[in-house]
């Protein structure tokens, strides 16, 4: 077996001379095969209608040091959901520790020990699903389960939500407390409404079905008619203790056990069956200023019309001055209406181009191949220790030559864009794994009423300082009896007279205006 496996080495070895992935050329061949009869399996598995959800799920073993590998592996794989356990970071360096393309949904971190703790991240391509986190602390202890969780809201009343749980179990921990504590999540969630996705290193081997502890976690998970789907070794000693479980009336398809080198757990990832309904599109509301015909349409019509008569009828009918100016106000937004209609567009989510170059994907799927190959190894001698060696060498050039083509991609963007700064902080919203654009809805309790409408804030914020300032001119002259020595006297020092706007004027300032959204959501 020892003999078999050198000689396979060597074949990747290319004569014991290895220095960087480009001089593995007589194994490239092989590679793109690979790759290719992958990207096959996977085409068209993930797309923006949300029929599927990919998940994904790594035991890190320290995200620190091992970001920009992660988000090579999301540019690769593409999941909906990243499941990662045994971060290694605290509360508040998880909680801004973000990836490429996705969103931080929620965290697990230890307080009282190091290492551990679950995280969960969401694709930005799910922007239009509701989705929040699920707090699980009550039930969570540090070694024992550690989870984190979100739910995926749908507005179909016929269609289930989707909860997704990713739960860390050291094997410090205590199993029979790890097993009431799963009970307990468990049945707080209310199987007729949510399907369920459940991912994690739970440290109790799968593979061996006469262990005990083995025997209790199905018994649990044949009790909510559920079922691991990973039936593969997913570490070196041969062990399954990476899960992913779902419902049995589910359907998957896609199961794939990466062995990618990123620790010593492989990765896992699955295509779910789902439908999910999305929001409402978001509708652009805009009109054209600046059209000389427009304006000259809109005079024209203006024009038209018999102002004085509209007066006269006001005073021969006596009618009030409030109907009146509703008269007139329908004339002029009705010529304006025509003359500027409002054009409605539905905003498109632009895809943007990728850092990792198919050089950099397919150096990626060479790389876990020689690391399949190494892990097949039994024997221990001075060839493949040099193996070993040589391989650490090319994960750090090829860890290097991913961070490079990254700071060019982001530079690139940076420099493609007028407004730098806006750009920089949209980069570092998305380092920090936060949207900005989903920030949690403010509302406010005024006299005994929930507010929670912007605009209506708005006036509510209005109203309450221009009363205070009444208020507060009011005390001051209470008490007095002399309205006089209480007024402000002005002093007229000089005079200020008023010039007609011309219409060229108003046109080169609407031209300079910036295009954001009115009150009447009409940019």
């Amino acid at each position: 077996m020892g003999n078999n496996n050198q000689d396979n080495i060597k074949n990747v070895n290319n004569n014991n001379n290895v220095k960087t992935v480009n001089e593995l050329g007589s194994y490239r061949q092989t590679n793109n095969i690979t790759r290719k009869r992958y990207e096959n399996k996977r085409k068209n598995t993930h797309n923006i209608e949300h029929k599927e959800i990919r998940l994904y799920h790594q035991n890190i073993q320290g995200i620190k040091e091992k970001i920009i590998r992660v988000e090579e592996q999301s540019e690769i794989y593409k999941p909906s959901i990243i499941c990662l356990t045994e971060h290694f970071q605290k509360k508040e360096n998880i909680e801004v520790t973000g990836i490429k393309g996705y969103k931080h949904i929620a965290s697990y971190a230890r307080v009282n020990h190091i290492r551990g703790g679950s995280v969960v991240y969401a694709n930005n391509n799910l922007n239009n699903l509701q989705i929040e986190e699920i707090d699980f602390t009550k039930y969570s202890e540090e070694f024992n389960l550690e989870c984190s969780g979100m739910r995926i809201k749908t507005k179909d009343k016929m269609e289930d939500n989707i909860i997704v749980l990713c739960i860390y179990r050291s094997t410090q921990g205590n199993l029979n407390k790890f097993f009431e504590l799963f009970e307990c999540i468990l049945n707080e969630i209310n199987f007729s409404k949510n399907k369920v996705i459940i991912c994690g290193d739970l440290n109790i081997n799968f593979l061996n079905k006469e262990d005990r502890n083995t025997k209790i976690l199905n018994d649990i998970l044949e009790s909510y008619n559920m079922e691991n789907l990973i039936g593969k070794p997913t570490r070196k000693e041969k062990t399954t203790i990476d899960y992913i479980i779902i419902g049995k009336e589910m359907k998957s398809r896609n199961i794939e056990v990466i062995e990618n080198g990123l620790s010593d757990h492989t990765a896992q990832c699955v295509d779910i069956e789902m439908k999910l309904v999305n929001k409402s599109e978001e509708i652009i509301k805009s009109r054209s200023l600046g059209n000389e015909e427009s304006i000259n349409n809109m005079q024209n019509e203006l024009n038209k019309v018999n102002w004085d008569k509209i007066i006269d009828e006001y005073i021969y009918k006596n009618d009030s001055i409030d109907f009146l100016y509703e008269n007139i106000n329908s004339k002029l937004l009705t010529i304006f209406n025509e003359a500027f209609p409002i054009k409605i567009m539905k905003r498109r989510n632009k895809k943007p181009k990728g850092w990792l170059t198919e050089e950099l994907k397919e150096h990626s799927f060479l790389m876990n191949k020689i690391y399949k190959l190494m892990n097949k190894m039994d024997t221990e001698n001075k060839e493949t220790e040099l193996i070993k060696c040589q391989y650490d060498n090319m994960k750090k050039i090829h860890k290097k030559n991913l961070e490079i083509s990254k700071n060019k991609y982001l530079q690139d963007i940076i420099d493609s864009n007028k407004n730098q700064n806006k750009t920089m902080w949209s980069l570092f919203f998305e380092a920090t794994g936060k949207d900005k654009t989903n920030r949690n809805k403010i509302s406010l309790k005024y006299n005994n009423e929930i507010i929670e409408d912007e605009k209506e804030l708005t006036k509510t914020f209005g109203r309450y300082f221009i009363d205070s300032v009444k208020d507060k001119i009011r005390n001051n002259l209470k008490d007095s009896t002399d309205v006089e020595n209480n007024t402000i006297q002005y002093e007229l020092i000089s005079t200020m007279n008023l010039e007609p706007t011309t219409p060229q004027e108003i046109r080169k300032h609407i031209k300079t205006l910036p295009s954001n959204n009115g009150v009447e959501d009409i940019t």
